[in-house]
Order: structure tokens, then C-alpha cells, then sequence
């Protein structure tokens, strides 16, 4: 990168996408009465299966004592089931319900439908072009968090 300009337009750029997307999602949580942490965490739980607390509070970057927290309102609202895991007591995992399947089927339908309606006039060689670079910034973020983790790790 070149310049600061480039950076916080890179920056800015991804905020922006980032707060549509965050727009379109929320009216689909709210409803539920959730927030996006919240729904961050079903998703999660609904795609990766049943998962302990500890594993799923590092998949998502997030301390244990919160992720204890969202799951307790999770599971008082029917969207989470919390129970010992059988190979180690001392593990809880987080299961999703019904309830859980049904709310994410529905969220990944309208947020396709979303997608699907803001590149809809996008042509073929442009969406392209979009995905290219949304893999290559991907793949560059990627590798320098891998990179950034193996010096923490002094290795």
C-alpha cells in the first residue's frame, strides 16, 4: 500500500460494506429480539455443530466469560441447548434447537435474496472483478494474521 490515503480508503470501503450488510441482517434478528453478537453466535453454532464453549469463544474471537453470557440468553430464549460435554465434564457445549435451524434457514434465504438483488445488475465481468478482489484482500488478511500468529507463537 502505497499511501494513508489508500489505507483509510480501504478501511472506509469495508466499514461501508460492512454496514449494509450489518443494516439488511439486523432487520432479520430483530424480530427475534437478538443482537448481531448474538446472531453471530447461532450462526456459528448452526454451521459448526455442536461446539464448546471455549472452541467457539476462539473461533470468534470473543473471552469466554461473554460468550458464557450470550449463551445463557440464548438458551433462555430456546435458541441454544448447553450441556456438559460427556468426554469432559469440566467442557460445556452449545447445541443449536430447532428454533435455531429455522431462524438461520430463514436469515441465509433473505440475506441470498439480498446479494442476489444488489448485483442483479451487476454484469458477469464486473461480479468478476468483485469476487477477485474480495478473495485476493481475503487471502492477504489471511496470511498476515497466520503470519502474525506464528511470531506470537515465537516460532
Amino acid at each position: 500500500m502505497s499511501s494513508n490515503t489508500e489505507a483509510t480508503e480501504l478501511l472506509d470501503l469495508v466499514r461501508s460494506i460492512n454496514h449494509q450488510i450489518n443494516s439488511v441482517l439486523n432487520q432479520y434478528y430483530a424480530p427475534y429480539g437478538l443482537t448481531r453478537p448474538q446472531a453471530i453466535v447461532l450462526t456459528e453454532v448452526e454451521h459448526g455443530g455442536p461446539v464448546s464453549l471455549s472452541t467457539l469463544a476462539q473461533r470468534l474471537n470473543m473471552t469466554t466469560s461473554n460468550l458464557c453470557l450470550i449463551a445463557q440468553r440464548l438458551e433462555k430464549s430456546g435458541f441454544l441447548l448447553r450441556q456438559r460435554d460427556p468426554s469432559d465434564q469440566r467442557s460445556v457445549l452449545l447445541e443449536g434447537t430447532g428454533k435455531t435451524h429455522e431462524l438461520i434457514g430463514q436469515i441465509q434465504a433473505h440475506v441470498d435474496g439480498m446479494v442476489r438483488l444488489r448485483l442483479n445488475h451487476t454484469d458477469p465481468e464486473n461480479f468478476d472483478k468483485i469476487m477477485e478482489g474480495l478473495r485476493l484482500l481475503n487471502a492477504v488478511m489471511a496470511k498476515e494474521e497466520d503470519r502474525r500468529n506464528t511470531h506470537a507463537l515465537g516460532n
